[in-house]
């Protein structure tokens, strides 16, 4: 199981270097640990919470609090009425506000800075952020799911309570391996119970990997940073713990979508202000070159290109072949579709992603060459050799795929199906 408490730990030296940074002559931050029934912890050795306290140097106001929660069962969900950011890798995280303080416009200014930044330092900015909906009004095992929102490190499930003594709590959190999972238990009369859960443990995590070393090489050199935090120093350890991440990712050989999880992680810790200029991609990445042209399925599985050119051309004379063609791959794209599977979000892609099978990228292709056959040519022509192949009924049916791409620096160029649509074209 991972250490939670150490990696939360680097957030609270993260949060000082980009105060340091940004804010130094206004705004300061506590960090304390703390150990409490009021979060409902349950996790031994790693029952308290982070809370990071910003507030105004000159009048010692608070501006916002936030409680970062390492993951394990929570008893309560409401932390106090404090309302919830979301979760990352790493911890269950809130926001409180402090009781009967209006703050003024300058004041509000500098909460909205803290809050942007604090916001893409612990992975909730946008992207983290982003969700699937699923609308489940629904049963499986006897459990009626009334609505589920998946995010990428957490589960939002709401469930008809059952109606016997039976516990489902465990059925449920075996469905969502590596994720933490709030459940709202809503019975036929009064309020819903709500608390949290973690998911069954999905094996080494990317994080517990290398967790030792990458903790130990990161906190050291945060501590000689947080003495000396210029944009130079940052640069030259930003650099170093790269070099040093990517020497312990091969000497564990780790795989390509971990490393980048880690590097991407390592970007967050060193969130600094001015260095997000020189992280662009033309500094860090001089070798970085934008894509040219429009995304297409070749670029998705470039080992189409062989496969298409065993598909007749789309001519008059090569009618027959076509048609032949198309009915021979549409059995086997029945046969063999393809599958929704989760998404390296880190990479750039959604929750989940459509990955289609060889065989329904041939159907496309031999099913959009016969329908611009028949819209660039005599169809009276064309008519007499269907009537020959006894095509009935007279439609072409496939999936169209539209693809996009996400360029992830220091990891590489990622292609993902972007749409679907369901062609049946009705020849005449």
């Amino acid at each position: 199981m991972l250490n939670y408490v150490s990696w939360i730990s680097l957030f609270s030296l993260s949060a000082q270097l980009m105060l340091m940074a940004d804010l130094p002559e206004k705004v300061s931050v506590d960090s304390s640990w703390k150990v409490t029934s009021e979060y409902g912890l349950s996790s031994p050795g790693q029952n308290k919470g982070l809370e990071l306290t910003f507030y105004l140097k000159d009048s010692k106001i608070t501006l916002v609090k936030y409680i970062l929660i390492p993951w394990q069962d929570l008893v309560s969900s409401n932390m106090l009425g404090s309302p919830l950011i979301g979760v990352n890798p790493f911890a269950v995280i809130y926001k409180n506000y402090p009781a009967g303080v209006i703050l003024n416009q300058q004041h509000q200014n500098l909460y909205e800075r803290i809050d942007l930044c604090f916001n893409k330092l612990i992975g909730m900015d946008e992207a983290g952020q982003e969700a699937t909906i699923e609308h489940r009004p629904s049963a499986f095992d006897g459990i009626r799911i009334v609505e589920m929102t998946q995010y990428a490190y957490w589960i939002d499930l709401q469930i008809a309570e059952p109606g016997s003594n039976r516990s489902v709590i465990g059925d449920i959190i075996e469905l969502f391996p590596g994720k933490m999972v709030r459940i709202s238990l809503i019975p036929d009369q009064g309020p819903a119970k709500t608390f949290w859960r973690r998911g069954a443990v999905a094996g080494n995590s990317c994080f517990s990997v290398l967790e030792g070393l990458f903790l130990d090489s990161t906190k050291a050199r945060f501590s000689k940073l947080l003495q000396k935090p210029d944009l130079e120093s940052v640069q030259g350890s930003f650099t170093k713990s790269l070099a040093d991440l990517e020497q312990l990712t091969e000497a564990g050989n780790v795989d390509g979508d971990c490393r980048s999880t880690l590097k991407s992680w390592m970007r967050r810790f060193y969130y600094f202000p001015d260095l997000r200029e020189w992280q662009d991609d033309r500094n860090i990445f001089p070798d970085y070159v934008p894509k040219q042209g429009p995304d297409t399925i070749l670029d998705f599985e470039p080992g189409l290109r062989s496969s298409f050119a065993q598909i007749p051309h789309a001519e008059a004379a090569s009618i027959q072949d076509l048609i032949k063609f198309y009915r021979r791959i549409k059995r086997r794209a029945r046969r063999n579709p393809g599958k929704w599977e989760e998404g390296n979000i880190v990479l750039g892609a959604s929750p989940k992603e459509y990955h289609p099978s060889h065989e329904e990228f041939l159907l496309m292709e031999v099913g959009s060459r016969i329908i611009w056959l028949f819209e660039h040519s005599n169809s009276g022509e064309l008519a007499k050799y269907l009537n020959k192949l006894f095509l009935k009924p007279r439609v072409i049916q496939y999936r169209e795929f539209s693809v996009t791409h996400v360029d992830v620096m220091g990891s590489g160029r990622f292609f993902y199906v972007s749409e679907i649509n369901e062609i049946k074209h009705k020849i005449k």
